[in-house]
């Protein structure tokens, strides 16, 4: 997401969601979500262009800002 950002695609939401259990990685808000160093720095990346960067596994549930 962070490269399609940065080549000028116009994305202002991102639902992270469904990122597996990789050694290195750890868990981040929901069960399904594994996320590691680099991924969380992406994800500041984002939200710096001023995307919203958020985990919503299913519609209406929770919202989880990143």
């Amino acid at each position: 997401m962070l490269k399609l950002i940065k080549g000028g695609v116009p994305i202002k939401k991102v639902n992270v969601g469904n990122m597996h259990v990789k050694p290195g990685k750890h868990v981040s808000h929901e069960a399904h979500v594994y996320v590691d160093d680099q991924d969380m720095a992406d994800f500041e990346a984002m939200k710096a262009m001023g995307v919203e960067v958020y985990i919503e596994i299913l519609p209406g549930d929770k919202k989880y800002k990143i």
